[in-house]
């Protein structure tokens, strides 16, 4: 079966003994904004306007719950921690509500990887440690009056996990 999610390793640039350097994002002029270098080929070269922090405080606590329609991919990497990350394909039904369109599908995320997530997936997070932080890579600007509402929304919700 396809993977709804796909998790992008990026190899550090420098590694010592006081730790590592890894440069998961990089200006690029041309694109005025920043991509991810050397992705695989199966995954979109998308370029990131906007970056967002995002934690868990305790384990078990749950994000998202939603998904991105209108062709926005999500990027999300992992600094500290992990987590599970829940994802099931998505349809629109004939009054144009979402609908399951394939298995739940759940993959561990760590620290240094970086999750790539297409649009009309929808996926929620589960805590597996305290304190995990997490940096959402967004190609197009969010605000908060196209979360949830409006003629055209960024995300929407869809209860996938409890």
């Amino acid at each position: 079966m396809p993977q709804n999610e796909i998790v992008i390793h990026v190899p550090p640039a420098h590694s010592d003994q006081r730790g590592q350097i890894i440069n998961f994002l990089r200006y690029v002029p041309e694109a005025q904004g920043f991509k991810i270098p050397d992705l695989p080929k199966d995954i979109p070269d998308d370029t990131f306007v906007e970056v967002a922090s995002f934690n868990f405080l305790n384990k078990g606590d749950i994000r998202a719950n939603h998904y991105h329609p209108d062709g926005l991919n999500q990027f999300v990497y992992c600094l500290a921690g992990s987590y599970e990350s829940y994802s099931q394909k998505i349809k629109l039904n004939k009054k144009g509500e979402p609908e399951a369109a394939g298995e739940v599908q759940k993959i561990i995320v760590k620290a240094g990887d970086i999750v790539f997530t297409p649009s009309m997936i929808a996926h929620a997070m589960k805590a597996l440690a305290p304190n995990t932080v997490a940096l959402n890579l967004n190609p197009r600007l969010r605000d908060h009056d196209h979360y949830y509402k409006s003629d055209k929304p960024h995300t929407l919700p869809f209860k996938l996990i409890q």
